[in-house]
This record gives structure tokens, sequence and C-alpha cells, in this order.
């Protein structure tokens, strides 16, 4: 499922896979057991009946095909262009500057480090050594590092930080009861201590980190207004609305999908967002799969644009990827006069329109 939604965890998928199979496949290795081919078998069946569910919604929802294009295609030949996709980069995300927006994944790597500490410990101090569960749970540290490949410090390494968390609670909670030494009372008293060391330490960075990419503090996030996704009211909606029937397709640009769920409109056909790596697939298309914005909306123009005329990064204008759409909304659209980002269709004036 995880290789479906965003391809680059398959090699994670694959290591943490292979880490939940090797310790039965060395253990049955010396004992002439059967175990592997049944781990095997259980992670082969569950890995193509999730395959399987994932394609027939696919065949029924949406298109096999295109998936592999705009999803597989679109990512490895246009996007990796203008990301910082490289082994570097992977390397010093376990090495971040520390700042208030890095916080939050320096303590993931807090948890991912003091895992691998506690597990070497099991290993070294209390001798459990066992060659099949220390192969296993290193590759399975691995597939947690690789859970991160882009290297990203910021709102996008969160896979990465909900396992490092995780393995952290298994190993420290595997550790304290060795420290206990078999002492019920002890080991109780030793685990509310490391846990409310561990909120406390959570509190802290809680309280100096900034959340990304908005930037907003902790007391921030707390006294902004609650949001909901669906049909709002403001004065730009209901113009909107007043323009358009329900039924008719709008475009809204650069990128802000949400605004056709507050306005309650879809979107033009195959046009949610368009950013610089679209336009650039635009020129080359794969498999007679056609998405050039340039092309459809001269042909197909809608009612009503929203263009916010936002600068992708802070370094790609739209004027820079996408000129040809700016051309056609200068010519063939008028700008609202009250809601200057509203471009309105030169044949529509007042009422709505299909």
């Amino acid at each position: 499922m995880a290789s479906f939604t965003a391809y680059s965890y398959a090699p994670a998928v694959t290591v943490l896979a292979v880490s939940g199979w090797l310790p039965s496949f060395l253990q049955a290795k010396e004992l002439q057991s059967l175990g592997p081919r049944r781990t095997a078998s259980a992670l082969l069946i569950g890995g193509v009946c999730s395959a399987i569910i994932v394609l027939v919604w696919l065949a029924v929802f949406g298109d096999i095909l295109g998936f592999f294009v705009y999803h597989i295609i679109v990512n490895q030949l246009h996007v990796s262009t203008y990301i910082n996709f490289t082994f570097g980069n992977f390397f010093w995300s376990f090495f971040p500057a520390p700042s208030a927006l890095t916080a939050v994944h320096l303590t993931g790597l807090i948890c991912f480090f003091c895992a691998l500490v506690a597990y070497l410990c099991l290993v070294f101090v209390f001798h459990l050594y066992q060659l099949w569960l220390c192969m296993a749970a290193l590759l399975g540290f691995v597939g947690i590092a690789l859970l991160n490949a882009r290297g990203m410090v910021t709102f996008q390494d969160g896979t990465f930080l909900m396992a490092s968390l995780a393995a952290f609670a298994l190993v420290i909670a595997k550790l304290l009861s060795y420290l206990s030494f078999g002492s019920t009372r002890l080991r109780g008293c030793s685990t509310a201590v490391f846990l409310g060391m561990v909120l406390m330490f959570m509190e802290l960075a809680d309280r100096h980190a900034l959340a990304s990419p908005s930037g907003y503090t902790r007391q921030q996030i707390v006294a902004a207004p609650r949001y909901h996704y669906g049909i709002k009211e403001s004065p730009l909606f209901d113009k909107i609305r007043r323009l358009v029937k329900q039924d008719t397709r709008i475009l809204v640009l650069v990128y802000d999908p949400e605004l056709f769920l507050s306005i309650g409109r879809p979107a033009m056909k195959k046009y949610h967002t368009y950013l610089p790596w679209e336009a650039d697939y635009a020129r080359s298309p794969w498999l007679g799969f056609h998405r050039d914005l340039c092309v459809d909306l001269a042909h197909q123009p809608p009612p009503v644009v929203y263009f916010d005329n936002w600068k992708v990064w802070d370094t790609y204008p739209p004027e820079q990827f996408m000129p040809c759409v700016i051309g056609i909304l200068g010519e063939r659209y008028h700008r609202d006069t009250e809601f200057p980002d509203l471009y309105i269709r030169n044949d529509i004036d007042h009422g709505a329109v299909g």
C-alpha cells in the first residue's frame, strides 16, 4: 500500500519485510523447520492481496496506466529535477542544523538513535545475542531510516518520525524490563520515571518548535480558529457560486486545491493544480496521456479562473513555466474589480452559467 501512495517508500517497505522474514529463515535453517516458507508465503500473500485491492480500486475509480504515468514517470523524470533527491541530502538529514523548524525532526532522530543504542545494549551488555534477531533488527533500523529517503527535515518526514517513536517505545520497554532485574516494583518505578523524562523532553521540544511549513508556534496554532474542509461562506466564494452552476468546472491556479471544497465546484478536468514539473511533462507526454493546460484552456476555457500568481517555492514564477496560460487569461478573461485574483471569461457578465 505504501509503495502505491508514494513509491519512494518501496525500498523501506522491502527492507522492513525482509527484516520480518529473516529471523524465521535463519532460525529454521538451524532447526530444519518449514517456518521461513510459511513466513515468506504470508508476506507474499499479504503483499499480493494489498496490490490487488489497490489495482481494483484504480480500475474502478481511476486509471491504472494513468497512475503509472502521472505517479511514477512524472515523479521520476520531472519532479526529481526540482527536489534535492541525493544520497548526500539523505545522509545529512541525520545531522540537521538545530533550529526551531527542525526541532521535531531532531526529536525523532534522538528517538531513533536511542532505540538503536538501547538495542545494542541488549545485545552486548545483557548478551541477548542471536544472529537472526540482530540482523533482522539492524535491517529494521535501516528500513526506518529509508522511510525518509528524500532526506526531509520538516513536515515531510512524518513516516520516519512515527516509526522512530514506535521503535523507541518497543526497545526501551524491553531494556527497562532487564534493568529492573525481575522486580515488578522496580520495573514500575523505572518505567514511570523514564516516561516522565520523555514527556518533559517532548514538552520542551514542542514549546520551542515551529510548525512546518507554516512556521507557527504552538501558541499560534492553539489560538488560530478551527478550520474545516467543506463549503464555506465568503464574499469571494459566494460570487463564484453565483457565476458558476454547481456542476460546472472551474480552474484554480497555481496551487490551492482546497478552494474546490470551499467553493463547492469541481476542478477543471485533469487540473486541480499546475506546477512547474507538470508543465515540463506537457512538453514530453508518455503513452498518449496528454496534459497540457495551454492546449486545454484554449479549447475549453472554464467560466472562471482563480489565479493567485504564486511564485512556487519562491523560485519559479508562473510567467516562467506557464506564460501561455497568462497570455490566455489576458486575452479571453477579465479580472474582477472586487477580487483581483478572480478572472471571469469575457462572455460572462452576471448570473450562473454552465
